[in-house]
């Protein structure tokens, strides 16, 4: 849905045009949306800002609701990438940093 850089675009403008392209289909009835990726990021984002949508059931395939591992700093070279992970990955993780708010 969004060619070239519009993907780079901030989640909240996604969410926005996501809105406007949904609603200018004039479709009635109840709608399904399936996302993947940051797709289901986006059409999630939409679904919690969209007073009145007419979105009766929401697919997320690999949506990362919770966040993302990440590690600054990764250097490019493969050896050095592998160590880094693996340490990453042994050492442990502060839940409370990562995840995100469920609106109420």
């Amino acid at each position: 849905m969004f060619p070239d850089e519009e993907s780079l675009l901030p989640l909240k403008l996604q969410s926005k045009k996501l809105i406007e392209y949904i609603t200018n289909l004039n479709i009635e009835g109840p709608l399904t949306f399936i996302g993947h990726s940051m797709g289901a990021l986006t059409g999630r984002h939409a679904i919690q800002n969209w007073e009145q949508h007419n979105i009766t059931t929401f697919v997320s395939l690999a949506g990362p609701h919770m966040g993302v591992c990440a590690v600054k700093g990764l250097p490019r070279d493969s050896a050095a990438l592998k160590r880094n992970i693996i340490s990453s990955m042994l050492r442990p993780v502060d839940r409370g940093t990562v995840g995100l708010q469920l609106m109420e």
